[in-house]
């Protein structure tokens, strides 16, 4: 993703895959005008860029009319957003972008993007989990810490050592749960005393993890072929399920949708289904043709927004299918490497 170990990483765990033919055309870029740019809904397209050439942006797209504003964040602030963005995260009435290899978070006003601050001082951050609205937990790659920040007065306040590349993480009641690349284990943090109070023997190669009203959910990419999924029951920290998964769900990123019954798998050929209750893996798509490097579920319309990178180079392109009438609906340019998307 941001530097060459990740890129490797992506490259062998989790390369993406495809469709069958393209429809609908390219949307062109809308210029709107400066006082006109109040975000009130659509998504916003997280873009890495290039690694080391500070070039990563934040594309906005309205859905409802298919307006584009490339770099919203060049846009409203006038500087560039940084180098390797790498996710997005709402707390209160802003967003939080998380800027990986520029060890940093800028936030903005969800309204009009803003910029409210800038959180610098970070060694390689991925991922922010607020835990109140005066503490949030930031992953990351090289720190072998989660850093606390406060994002009231957008400040470091601390760290909790924890040794490797920390990833994402959930709370689950006051405990969180954190990923963790290159070991074993998922870790538990208690959110009030911000001690690690105990971990959970799983897998290697653990990135993704999210939660449902069921428990846990994780998954492990063991190879560039196979992958793990696990259900845990974090009350009584013990894994429930571990499932095999075959090639086709060889996945980069993980989705609960349908009344959190049923499971998104991106993998190296298409798009699967796992669903929980019957424990059955079906294929939503399987194509071989694009490089599909990352998506996102809006849940509200039942919509996978598929990012093609291409060759990493060449900016994104993005492709919109319609889970409910299983068919594709649009496509729009992005920036370049698109990996992540929020929805508003």
């Amino acid at each position: 993703m941001m530097n060459s170990v990740m890129l490797k990483f992506c490259a062998s765990y989790f390369l993406i895959v495809v469709i069958f033919f393209f429809f609908s055309c390219t949307k062109e870029v809308i210029e709107i005008p400066q006082d006109k740019q109040q975000i009130k809904r659509g998504v916003l397209v997280v873009n890495e860029g290039n690694f080391m050439y500070g070039n990563g942006s934040i594309t906005y797209y309205d859905d409802s009319t298919g307006q584009i504003i490339e770099d919203i964040f060049m846009t409203n602030n006038g500087r560039k957003l940084g180098d390797v963005v790498q996710s997005v995260q709402r707390i209160g009435e802003e967003l939080f972008i998380v800027v990986n290899n520029s060890g940093k978070i800028e936030v903005v006003d969800k309204n009009n993007f803003k910029s409210t601050g800038t959180i610098s001082g970070l060694r390689s951050p991925r991922y922010i989990l607020s835990i109140n609205a005066q503490k949030a937990y930031v992953s990351d790659l090289y720190a072998n810490a989660i850093s606390i920040i406060n994002p009231q007065t957008k400040i470091i306040t601390g760290n909790i050592p924890l040794a490797g590349w920390t990833e994402q993480m959930v709370l689950w009641k006051d405990k969180v749960w954190v990923s963790n690349v290159y070991r074993d284990k998922l870790y538990i943090i208690d959110a009030n005393t911000d001690k690690i109070t105990d971990s959970l023997a799983a897998q290697k190669g653990i990135a993704r993890i999210t939660a449902d009203i069921t428990g846990i959910w994780a998954l492990a990419s063991t190879n560039q072929d196979s992958s793990i999924l696990f259900h845990i029951n974090p009350d009584e920290k013990r894994i429930h399920k571990r499932i095999s998964l075959p090639p086709l769900a060889s996945s980069k990123y993980m989705g609960l949708i349908k009344n959190q019954w049923e499971i998104f798998l991106l993998s190296s050929k298409g798009v699967s289904i796992y669903h929980t209750l019957n424990q059955t893996l079906s294929p939503l798509f399987e194509k071989p043709a694009q490089n599909f490097y990352g998506f996102g579920y809006d849940a509200k319309k039942a919509r996978l927004y598929v990012a093609d990178a291409k060759d990493y180079i060449q900016k994104s392109t993005i492709y919109v299918y319609d889970i409910q009438q299983k068919k594709w609906l649009s496509n729009f340019n992005a920036g370049i490497i698109s990996s992540d998307f929020y929805f508003y």
